[in-house]
């Protein structure tokens, strides 16, 4: 053992020269290898001296940390601690040419001063641990050092505050392969996933049934993923990758991974409860976990790996592996942030643009701040490799998923699996017999024969109906850009395409040619007008969508009459799109518009549908470095960004510090460069309109104007006015467009004979009373006395609405209003007693 006693005074002055060196004003990131008295002195050092430094600085630093409660950055002591810190780190980088009993000494030593805590004391064990087994690679290990390793393997092991949890995976290997060592000739060696979890014990039941060539190589690609860690691989892990990857074959790696990706979609998290004491009152506090650190991160290289193999199917299941991992655990957050950026690292990363088009929709489908950046980022990135905007890569990237005339046809045996999309939201699997018979269900030969094929088909029926949904939200929101598309583009990509044609075919598209522009409707291989007429357009040149904010009143009353009597649903609202224009009261205020001010929102509904939209929040709450209440959407095609001023109300939070409600203010636009508010008369009309149009959606949709149960429930009784005052108030522009849409409607409904619409009320007769259905909150009030009756939607009833025919897709509060009405028409065949009291109470 070294003996320091004589040597801390010069190692003491050691680390005092190296502090003055650098002084106050930059320690904290000072490179000391850089540093003169790091390289005339320190690695001067006989390894003696080496040694015996190390355990110096380890035990003066464990000692200040013991001793001392000063961390400022202008503690001269704590400066040439942090600065002992960095030494030994940088004295661990090196060639270390020890002795035995100081190697001994030194595992020692980090048994006794290593942790995990706030303020550790760091020996890198795993590069120390490295060089000793270097060092003893091909000579046996001296009985001090095998002594020392198996000391530091039970802490590991036993004391869960020495390491991380990821930590004690690695390190219990490591240490478990120096102590005993393979030879050539040795039998086969597994190499296990680490881990204690479900995953875990999947994956290597699933590799020791494998065959034994099949196992080495595996053993090796598992090897090669325990090195995995950081936000994304280096190029030399890839590297490695590729070659283990081509020994195994790409075809057995798609096999197994697509299996393990498969049971990691079906891991339930898991619920553990702690009951503990605090001032007489007992507490249980419930946490959730899902995968441990060291499968996680094994699981992230195996994912990486996957950007190196071109199969679609695979990149298929990567992309559910992501959603799955950010999805939502109560009181922890996403389930693995960790697996889902590697899932998007290889989605961006494979060859071709497959994986940029799961990015498109995950853009969609994912809600968190910190991860739509990512994809962003990446989305920016593909487009920027191939010199184009990224909404044509978005295009360029969509699959048609094997659709043709809105169908794909799998043929197994003397059997075809037939996936046919009905429309947007609805996508049926049936399966057709040898005789031509159909039936729903998929035959039980098929199940037990062929299992692999039928979960591919099953696959592919889910893919196509969540691409579909996806496309058409991103269709929606693509009103804001103002998207123009060349006609060979639109035509390959919208017009023709499997996919996307299901959406395109039922908008509306202005097309530019050579005699002007021209509102059209594709129907049957022709473009139509309003009017039905085929329209004779030649050599169109651009396309854009049809918007009725630059069309005409009678335009746009011509083509909602158009799907009306045609019996065409929009997959998305177009024809009966809200349109709103610029106010007089706009005008006035000039860069700010108060139109949607004044509003109570619920927050956590409203952050929600906020990022359904495109737009960013963050929730506001009890805690320092709050957000500051804004919610703002990107403009970049026009330069700009949209801004929804919010207030918190009160100090109505819930468990969590985040407040339930928000109060709304103004919207402004700025400029994205100069961060100049611009006046709204200078935002293009579709811009303007469709960013009113989402904030008269949060309000519609997340007011607390819209909940039948806000002030029976307790709500805030200093805002009950508002509540009244937005349940049966003017109507919005969504409200007045539900008006139009069922005056055009009632006739064809049974309820016709007993419905009529004022100002503000879809009126309905029924046997018992006389009700009034607010066309914007839904709320009903009861003749003669405009008593409140309150109906709650009961999601587990029949849909009434299901059968009627609605000429767009997406306004429940259409659909609800509509069923409320076909209810309080047979008023007397109602059997719920919440609601009959109220009818039957006066």
């Amino acid at each position: 053992m070294p003996n320091n006693s004589g040597n801390d005074s010069a190692f003491g002055e050691l680390l005092k020269e190296a502090s003055d060196q650098i002084g106050q004003t930059s320690w904290w990131n000072v490179n000391v290898t850089e540093l003169a008295v790091f390289n005339d002195k320190i690695v001067r050092l006989t390894n003696k001296e080496k040694a015996a430094f190390i355990i110096y600085l380890v035990e003066h630093i464990a000692h200040y940390h013991n001793s001392h409660s000063s961390f400022s950055s202008t503690n001269v002591k704590y400066i040439r601690i942090s600065m002992g810190k960095s030494i030994l780190s940088a004295l661990f980088k090196m060639k270390l040419e020890l002795d035995d009993d100081d190697l001994a000494e030194i595992i020692h030593i980090a048994i006794r001063y290593n942790t995990k805590s706030a303020y550790p004391v760091k020996i890198p064990l795993k590069a120390f641990l490295n060089q000793i087994q270097k060092k003893y690679t091909d000579t046996p290990l001296p009985k001090t050092i095998s002594s020392a390793l198996k000391s530091l393997q039970n802490k590991v092991k036993n004391d869960a505050d020495f390491c991380t949890e990821l930590d004690k995976s690695k390190l219990t290997e490591q240490i478990g392969t120096i102590l005993n060592p393979t030879t050539p000739g040795d039998a086969l060696k597994a190499v296990l996933f680490p881990g204690d979890d479900e995953l875990t014990i999947f994956i290597n039941q699933n590799v020791a049934r494998l065959p034994n060539e099949d196992k080495a190589h595996w053993y090796a690609i598992i090897s090669l993923c325990k090195k995995a860690s950081g936000a994304k691989p280096s190029n030399k892990y890839l590297d490695e990758g590729r070659p283990l990857i081509n020994k195994l074959g790409a075809d057995q790696f798609k096999v197994v991974a697509s299996t393990w990706f498969d049971h990691f979609l079906t891991i339930k998290e898991k619920e553990r409860r702690h009951t503990f004491t605090f001032s007489n009152q007992t507490y249980t506090d419930v946490t959730y976990t899902f995968l441990s650190a060291p499968a996680t991160e094994c699981f992230k290289g195996v994912i990486w790996l996957c950007a190196t193999v071109k199969d679609t199917t695979l990149l298929q299941r990567v992309a559910l592996v992501a959603e799955r991992a950010y999805r939502k655990l109560p009181g922890h957050g996403q389930m693995s942030t960790a697996i889902g950026n590697a899932s998007l690292f290889t989605l961006y990363k494979a060859e071709g643009l497959e994986g940029i088009g799961h990015l498109s929709r995950l853009k969609v489908r994912i809600k968190l701040n910190s991860t739509l950046q990512l994809i962003e980022k990446y989305m920016v990135q593909a487009a920027t490799d191939r010199a184009i905007p990224v909404s044509v890569v978005e295009d360029l990237a969509v699959d048609d998923l094997g659709l043709i005339n809105n169908t794909r046809i799998f043929e197994i045996d003397d059997c075809k699996a037939i996936i046919q999309v009905e429309k947007v939201d609805k996508v049926s699997l049936t399966w057709q017999k040898k005789d031509g018979g159909i039936q729903k269900s998929e035959p039980a030969f098929i199940k037990e024969k062929y299992p692999a094929q039928l979960k591919e088909i099953k696959l592919a029926a889910k893919q196509i109906e969540v691409n579909l949904s996806t496309q058409r939200d991103r269709i929606d929101l693509s009103f804001k850009q103002g998207k123009n598309m060349l006609w060979e583009h639109f035509d390959k990509y919208y017009l023709q395409h499997g996919l996307i044609s299901i959406i395109s075919h039922k908008l509306i598209w202005q097309l530019t040619h050579a005699d002007g522009v021209t509102a059209a409707y594709w129907l049957n291989g022709e473009w139509i007008g309003y009017q039905q007429n085929v329209l004779a357009i030649n050599n169109i040149t651009e396309v854009c969508l049809w918007h009725p904010a630059t069309a005409t009143v009678d335009d746009v009353q011509q083509w909602r009459a158009f799907f009306i009597d045609k019996q065409i649903q929009q997959p998305i609202k177009q024809a009966f799109r809200e349109v709103y224009l610029l106010t007089d009261a706009e005008i006035n205020t000039r860069n700010y518009s108060n139109r949607m001010a004044g509003h109570i929102l619920k927050q956590h509904q409203f952050n929600s549908l906020a990022k359904v939209r495109g737009w960013q929040y963050m929730l506001q709450g009890q805690f320092d470095n709050g957000a500051d209440g804004t919610a703002t959407i990107k403009l970049p095609e026009n330069n700009l960004i949209a801004q929804y001023w919010t207030n918190v109300i009160g100090e109505e939070a819930g468990t969590s510090g985040i407040f339930n409600y928000v109060s709304t203010d103004q919207v402004r636009f700025v400029n994205m460069r100069s961060n100049e508010t611009v006046a709204l008369a200078d935002i293009p009309v579709i811009v303007f309109s469709e960013v009113m149009r989402d904030v008269d959606l949060f309000v519609g949709v997340t007011s607390v104007g819209n909940d039948p149960n806000w002030r029976d429930n307790g709500g805030l009784p200093a805002y009950n006015d508002y509540w009244t005052s937005y349940s049966f108030g003017d109507l919005t522009e969504v409200a007045k467009n539900r008006k139009e849409t069922l005056t055009r409607l009632l006739p064809r409904l049974k309820i016709a004979p007993v419905a009529s619409i004022t100002d503000k009320f879809l009126v309905i007769k029924g046997k018992k009373r006389t009700y009034k259905i607010h066309l914007g909150s839904t709320n009903i009030l009861m003749e003669p006395n405009d008593q409140y009756l309150c109906i709650v939607a009961d999601r587990s009833q029949k849909n009434l609405t299901e059968n009627i025919f609605l000429p767009f897709e997406g306004d429940g509060g259409l659909s609800m209003i509509i069923s409320k009405a076909l209810l309080l028409a047979d008023d007397d065949k109602i059997k719920d007693v919440t609601i009959t009291r109220q009818i039957n109470h006066r």
